[in-house]
């Protein structure tokens, strides 16, 4: 002998969510409870941002604004992204550097080294740096941090030596 059971369902068309109380569901209940009407809604803001016409959803901006803001501290993210892109890679890899004694690297890092996107393909920023300002790195060589700043992309701070010569000077700067 099978039994069979049936699950009363919200009251309001269309709401197959189970019944909870006065024939609603726990949504639909609370909004009755609440509000007076079932069926009722807040009214839907606009996003804050200039020319979104999306509805918001926190801190006045709608969920694709919010998450960039969220993600990247910048609601904008994408659209700056989309202005680099018409930029030569010259002037991409200098908008990623904050020039002091120590020229910075703000863009993406590898192991503490700047990571810069060249062709489709990552580059160290260091290298490409020196490759740009003072010409191809010698071959058998590589680029030593004579300031010990991995994410440095100054050429006055770099020196070519062997790969010998640089893991000495890393095991020295260790004693010091």
């Amino acid at each position: 002998m099978s039994v069979v059971t049936t699950v009363r369902t919200c009251a309001i068309d269309g709401c197959e969510k189970p019944y909870r109380a006065k024939g609603y569901c726990q949504m639909h209940y609370t909004r009755a409870k609440v509000h007076g009407d079932p069926h009722h809604r807040y009214p839907k803001k606009p996003c804050s941002i200039d020319g979104c016409g999306r509805n918001s959803r926190a801190r006045g901006m709608c969920s694709l604004h919010w998450d960039r803001w969220r993600r990247h501290g910048d609601p904008l993210f994408a659209a700056r992204r989309r202005a680099t892109a018409d930029m030569t890679p010259a002037e991409r890899f200098w908008t990623q550097v904050e020039v002091g004694l120590c020229w910075q690297w703000a863009g993406a890092t590898s192991e503490g080294y700047g990571v810069f996107s060249f062709d489709g393909h990552p580059v160290r920023a260091h290298r490409w740096a020196w490759e740009l300002l003072v010409g191809p790195i010698p071959v058998g060589l590589q680029l030593d941090h004579l300031c010990r700043n991995r994410s440095c992309v100054n050429p006055d701070h770099l020196e070519p030596v062997t790969q010998a010569e640089n893991v000495r000077r890393g095991i020295a700067a260790l004693w010091w």
